[in-house]
């Protein structure tokens, strides 16, 4: 059985460990050693992992140049072997320096700059030996800088010292030029860069107000390592947000999801998703995974969000019952929680339709701009940067651009998103949102008396307030949205709230106890498709209930059971009992 890695995103790592891989060594081919280049791709799809491929491919053999073993021991089993010239002669050819801005976060300025620091102290240490031995190098010129960062004690440093401060930041601004000088007197070759995750300072720098201090360090290294620098071979970028064009980097050639030629080079196209099933042998999944994790249109390639695939498979691998596992939500950013935060609980009424229209499963049509910054997520940003900003954090998907108006056409994409919604909306539902929790307190109470029009009229006011959580495309996120309500009023000592827990000979959508009182109310949910009458599917809603004996554990207890049906279909909802 092949191992699935989860966490790591080190090419070397997965190569050597037998993991399963899917082959994107093309992409060497077609950046090829003299790219100036920024992908832009949303979080999750392989940008980390990518970059660490190219490094191992074009990374030389410091010690001994010639020495060629170790990249053609990582690669002999993949495509790129086949372009034997290719692979002959720029194979282990370049130094390489490859860094990751992803941990560069903090709530103040001086937290992320002395993780910023961390980053290039660490860069600097892995060169330190080979720079040190080689004859080369001035001691007394060139070992400033390499002194500065190699041995610097970063813990003893005084971050409340705008001297320090303005020093580290100017160390920031030419550490890798300077580094990419010192490789070229060291071995007489240019060096490729890599930046992944080029835009991740920036969101914190947003959300806490010190924007304009990080844009100056990020900037000025990047500008100073990939403007005007003889000594570079190649420079290519990741990033969700094209922040680039805000820094003045303005001479790379940016590649979006539209673009053809890489369109399939980060992600998993549905026949490798296939393919790996069934190498896996979990083929029997594969519809689910595209439902749940597909669905993204990258240039009228169809994807799959690798990170949730991979961690799918691994789950199911592991499950006592891999046959019925079923798809769940990888989704864990606490910023994108709070763009999703944002979006629902927006008041804005054309921008609540547009969410409302895409939750429904339509598509939406608006004019995606070129983000090039993080906005601050609160009361005062503009509420259609926050369409830009789930688009490019991969919420939204392009269904096409209308050839007239230039206007894109986006959708979600996928069972995960929409779950994320769900999860999201539930965190909004607590004990401190009291507005809600009077509706709520209400609603239970009338599920629990048998007042069947006042559940129905308080369900629609809820949802006539809340209207972006809805969502007639899958009856789950009414299930979600309802039972997430419920959960402020519980109880713990004499109250239970089941949400879709085995109950009979089936799964009862809701169920809520009062032990004290012996009271249930049990909750069936159906969503009516066009042209079904709401009698009817409540109706059917019902008879389920009965049919997988829902309340049979309840009626051995002499419980007073109330039941209810309920159809939703877009903005209405109809209630039933028997």
């Amino acid at each position: 059985m092949k191992k699935i890695l989860t966490d790591s995103d080190d090419f070397e790592t997965i190569i050597r460990t037998g993991a399963a891989y899917v082959d994107k060594t093309e992409l060497l081919e077609k950046i090829g050693p003299c790219s100036y280049s920024i992908f832009v791709r949303p979080p999750r799809f392989g940008k980390s992992l990518n970059m660490s491929m190219i490094k191992s491919f074009f990374e030389m053999n410091y010690a001994d140049p010639a020495n060629k073993s170790k990249p053609k021991e990582l690669f002999q089993n993949l495509q790129i072997m086949k372009n034997k010239e290719f692979c002959e002669k720029y194979m282990g050819e370049y130094p390489v320096i490859s860094i990751s801005l992803k941990s560069v976060r903090g709530k103040t300025f001086e937290e992320a700059l002395k993780a910023f620091t961390e980053i290039i102290i660490d860069l600097y240490k892995s060169f330190a030996d080979v720079l040190y031995s080689s004859p080369k190098l001035n001691r007394e010129y060139d070992y400033y800088t390499l002194d500065f960062f190699a041995k610097l004690d970063i813990e003893n440093l005084d971050w409340t010292n705008p001297h320090t401060i303005s020093s580290i930041v100017l160390g920031i601004n030419k550490s890798l030029e300077v580094l990419t000088y010192l490789l070229f007197k060291a071995f007489g070759k240019h060096t490729i860069v890599l930046i992944d995750d080029f835009d991740e300072p920036l969101r914190d720098a947003a959300a806490y107000g010190y924007y304009e201090n990080m844009r100056e360090v990020t900037s000025g290294m990047g500008n100073a390592v990939l403007k005007t620098n003889s000594n570079l071979q190649s420079g290519i970028l990741t990033c969700s947000v094209l922040v680039a064009l805000d820094y003045g980097i303005d001479h790379l050639s940016v590649y979006e999801t539209d673009y053809e030629y890489y369109s399939t080079m980060f992600g998993f196209t549905y026949e490798e998703t296939e393919e790996l099933l069934k190498r896996l042998n979990l083929d029997s999944h594969t519809e689910d995974v595209i439902e749940w994790y597909g669905g993204y249109n990258f240039a009228n390639n169809k994807m799959v969000c690798p990170e949730s695939l991979l961690k799918f498979c691994a789950d199911v691998l592991t499950s006592p019952d891999p046959v019925t596992f079923e798809p769940k939500n990888y989704r864990i950013d606490a910023e994108e929680k709070e763009i999703i935060k944002y979006s629902l609980q927006n008041n804005d009424y054309l921008f609540s339709e547009c969410l409302q229209n895409l939750l429904d499963g339509d598509s939406y049509q608006t004019n995606i701009s070129v983000l090039s910054k993080y906005y601050p997520i609160n009361k005062e940003m503009n509420p259609f940067w926050a369409f830009d900003l789930l688009f490019f954090r991969g919420f939204l998907t392009l269904v096409k651009t209308a050839s007239k108006t230039g206007n894109d056409y986006v959708v979600i994409p996928n069972k995960e998103v929409l779950d994320f919604f769900g999860l999201t909306t539930k965190e909004i539902f607590n004990a401190t949102k009291l507005n809600w929790k009077e509706k709520a307190l209400a609603f239970k109470e009338a599920l629990f008396n048998n007042d069947k029009d006042k559940v129905q009229t308080l369900i629609n006011e809820l949802l006539i307030n809340f209207v972006s959580v809805r969502d007639t495309a899958y009856e789950s996120f009414y299930q979600e949205f309802l039972t997430s309500v419920l959960s402020v009023t519980i109880a713990p000592d004499h109250e239970e709230l089941l949400s879709k827990s085995e109950n009979g000979l089936g799964f009862a959508y809701t169920i809520i106890n009062n032990t004290i009182e012996s009271k249930v109310a049990i909750i069936e949910y159906k969503k009516a498709e066009k042209g079904e009458t709401f009698k009817k599917i409540c109706a059917e809603a019902l008879k389920q209930i009965d049919e997988k004996q829902h309340s049979h554990k309840y009626e051995q207890k002499d419980y007073s059971i109330c039941k209810y049906g309920i159809t939703f279909s877009g903005k209405t909802c109809w209630v039933a009992m028997p």
